[in-house]
């Protein structure tokens, strides 16, 4: 009888071992690397990636573009000895969800980002909130964030340049390959992910560039830049154009800034489109006046899209011209041409009344009526990043305006940028 109780309870232990080996070898197989949480409307944090997908990735933005519509802007200064970054980051869409993703792959650094995704690429608001991030855009997330930073303080912040041809159709400022050798073909927009896996600070990026990774932009698109500053305060602007890449090295005040437009000198000269001369303006007609963390974020703040919309005369008041936005070839008033929304503006008086009842316009909707009509322009982010203490200070969305901390260790809600 002992016997036989004995051999029971082995094949109740046996199949139970035998179910939790199938459970664990399904949930191996079927179950998310990590869960999507919800820390705000329209602000997610996605669980650590413990492993990524390259050659899908790779392969995915090999064949695929969107149709994305921005202007971002940003500045690395020093401010009493703190190397800090302002960075603004505005679309013109109004359904979409920003992410935190964090990274922690065997072989390279740690890396947490900040995302605010494609209109075309990424799943909208309510979708996301119902049915979770799709397989896809799942494996593509953590190479579309917009800022990284690495667990050595490596921040890099990408801002978008608009693509050009010649009169023959001939693309301007595309590039095919930086470095045929080197094991990795990156494309331009993915490159700040892989940067931050890879390098540890500036000169680790410079080698990195130099040895390790073939760069390329998509024919006749846009190409992306870097404002790149590592926890010793070194910063400099990486931009791909012409066939190559450019470093653009601190000013004589050790600023690096950027908007939409080419600074490097050989790629500015052929540039027929230049956006973002207004915000550019701003940045260094006002970084002289920034004392502090705060200082830089209410100077990142006038140049919001958003913001300058509504306010047309305000912003004439802090050196920011809308006109000057955008200037392309002279139309035929004989005037440039402003930036997109009112190039059919003759004078300052309509392009004044114009952004005026526009603005009334726009801060009449609910965020559900701007997704409706998918209205320009929502302010995503504007932070103040921080390299040497790995953290980024931001406020989300123009409207609902609450600030969050976002370090290695969590997300925390804010009550003022320090």
């Amino acid at each position: 009888m002992e016997k036989s109780r004995n051999m029971n309870t082995k094949r109740v232990i046996c199949a139970f071992l035998i179910v939790v080996l199938l459970v664990v070898t399904l949930s191996a197989c079927g179950k998310k690397p990590f869960e999507v949480r919800r820390v705000d409307d329209y602000f997610y944090e996605v669980g650590t990636y413990t492993s990524l997908d390259y050659d899908f990735v790779n392969d995915y933005f090999a064949k695929n573009n969107d149709n994305w519509g921005g202007g971002c802007s940003a500045v690395s200064v020093d401010i009493n000895g703190t190397r800090l970054v302002g960075r603004n980051m505005d679309l013109n869409i109004s359904n979409k969800c920003a992410y935190v993703v964090r990274t922690d792959i065997s072989g390279k650094y740690e890396t947490f980002g900040l995302a605010y995704t494609f209109r075309d690429i990424s799943p909208d608001y309510e979708v996301v909130k119902k049915d979770g991030l799709g397989d896809t855009f799942e494996k593509i997330l953590p190479f579309m964030c917009d800022d990284v930073v690495n667990s050595e303080g490596l921040h890099i912040e990408i801002n978008m340049r608009h693509g050009e041809t010649d009169e023959n159709g001939n693309d301007i400022f595309g590039v095919e390959h930086t470095n045929k050798n080197a094991s990795d073909r990156v494309y331009v927009f993915n490159l700040g992910q892989y940067i931050a896996l890879n390098c540890k600070d500036l000169d680790a990026v410079r080698e990195y560039l130099e040895k390790d990774v073939d760069v390329y932009t998509q024919k006749n698109y846009w190409s992306y830049a870097f404002v790149i500053t590592d926890a010793k305060g070194n910063s400099a602007l990486l931009e791909f154009g012409n066939g190559k890449y450019y470093w653009v090295e601190r000013d004589e005040n050790g600023v690096v800034a950027q908007t939409n437009f080419y600074v490097n000198e050989e790629c500015n000269a052929k540039e027929d489109i230049k956006t973002g001369l207004g915000r550019y303006d701003t940045i260094m007609s006002g970084i002289k006046d920034v004392n502090s963390a705060n200082d830089l974020y209410e100077l990142m703040k006038k140049i919001s899209y958003s913001w300058y919309y509504s306010d047309y005369d305000d912003c004439k008041k802090n050196h920011f011209d809308p006109r000057s936005e955008i200037i392309g070839e002279e139309n035929d008033a004989g005037i440039d041409l402003t930036y997109d929304f009112v190039m059919a503006a003759k004078t300052e008086e309509l392009i004044s009344a114009f952004l005026t009842q526009s603005g009334e316009y726009v801060n009449s909707l609910s965020r559900d009526e701007k997704q409706a009509q998918n209205i320009y322009w929502e302010s995503t982010f504007t932070e103040i990043v921080n390299p040497a203490e790995k953290t980024i200070q931001v406020r989300l969305f123009e409207n609902e305006s609450n600030l969050y901390r976002i370090t290695f260790d969590g997300i925390e809600k804010i009550t003022e940028i320090e």
